[in-house]
């Protein structure tokens, strides 16, 4: 039975056969939208001016926008990346659950990055170039910045690679 390792953020990680299982932090969240957060508070807060013209209006705002900034955190918390020893799988979805995967040995690059805020709440993005028709990219998004991701899964391409005698050729 394979072993599943859920990361967090001082949690040791192994090459062997154990499956890593990462999901974005709550902050990452915040991040993204806290545009919708600021808009709520500022159409409730419109709406106890007195005199305001159309205070159910700005009532019905603040309502909209924070339903919306709360399916988004539902979305986040649904995220989840598995990595394990042959597959790269995210799954997602608030109602519905989807399931995407991607073969490790069809991996061609790795990239991390950082916003600002996400170096302030230590956080990063690792974007994963493939040669899959349908997922030609994919962005991991809200991992903790200490964990060395990459290179877990750099490891892993290699050694698929050379389990299903695949030679990549670059032709640029």
């Amino acid at each position: 039975m394979q072993q599943m390792k859920i990361m967090d953020n001082m949690e040791p990680y192994s090459l062997s056969q154990d499956t890593i299982v990462l999901k974005p932090k709550v902050a990452q969240w915040l991040i993204s939208y806290w545009a919708y957060l600021v808009c709520t508070v500022l159409a409730f807060g419109i709406s106890t001016i007195d005199g305001f013209p159309f205070p159910k209006a700005a009532v019905l705002t603040s309502i909209f926008f924070a339903l919306c900034a709360f399916w988004y955190l539902g979305y986040m918390r649904s995220l989840t990346y598995r990595i394990s020893p042959e597959q790269l799988q995210v799954s997602f979805g608030v109602m519905t659950t989807e399931v995407e995967y991607m073969e490790l040995f069809r991996i061609n690059d790795y990239k991390e990055s950082s916003t600002m805020l996400q170096k302030l709440f230590g956080i990063k993005n690792v974007i994963i170039t493939s040669n899959e028709s349908k997922t030609p990219e994919l962005t991991l998004i809200g991992v903790p910045r200490n964990l060395d991701i990459i290179s877990v899964i750099r490891q892993r391409v290699i050694t698929n690679r050379k389990k299903y005698n695949i030679h990549e050729i670059a032709n640029r």
